[in-house]
């Protein structure tokens, strides 16, 4: 009998730990943390596109790999740090793996992601996505090359709006991908 309680204890306890754990997780990658009631009114159409905020709400309402697509707008507030600790295995190196792997400027960033918010301002990595920049051959002609703060430093602040094929993790966070089209503001 005694030890039928303990298992149920450490099962209760488990059960716990683990909803902690997660309800963690999704508050910090997936901005459920956000009220949903200011997050916008984009409808991810081009003339109306969703908000940061929008999209990480879907991630956050979602336990699929894939969790949308559309046009998605947010101003460039940094990129991704060249050293990345997240990831195991064959993938260590290739995660964000803390905080500061999220660069909030324009210093020590790879030329293959930005990161968009809602606000030109915004210092908080639970409110970004990653904005992957893609190669030549699969993106639109030149976009990288307009849009990646190592050659465009003034860029950060600037409001950039993409067509995202694919809302799916980058660097094992929330991100835009597959872009099939983008204007940056002038």
């Amino acid at each position: 009998m005694k030890k039928i309680l303990y298992l149920l204890a450490l099962a209760a306890l488990s059960s716990q730990l683990w909803s902690c754990h997660k309800e963690r997780d999704i508050r910090e990658w997936n901005g459920s943390d956000i009220d949903t009631a200011t997050v916008g009114n984009g409808n991810g159409t081009e003339s109306q596109p969703y908000t940061v905020a929008q999209v990480l709400v879907m991630y956050a309402n979602s336990g699929a790999a894939n969790v949308g697509s559309g046009w998605v707008s947010g101003y460039i507030v940094g990129g991704v740090a060249n050293t990345l600790t997240g990831g195991t295995g064959t993938g260590a190196g290739n995660s964000i793996g803390s905080d500061d792997e999220y660069v909030f400027g324009t210093t020590d960033i790879r030329q293959t992601a930005v990161l968009v918010a809602d606000s030109p301002t915004e210092t908080d990595p639970t409110r970004v996505l990653v904005v992957e920049l893609g190669v030549a051959t699969t993106f639109p002609q030149g976009f990288r090359n307009a849009v990646n703060l190592v050659d465009n430093p003034g860029n950060l602040g600037k409001q950039l709006t993409v067509e995202g094929g694919s809302f799916r993790r980058y660097f094992g966070v929330p991100a835009v991908r597959d872009i099939t089209s983008h204007k940056l503001e002038e």
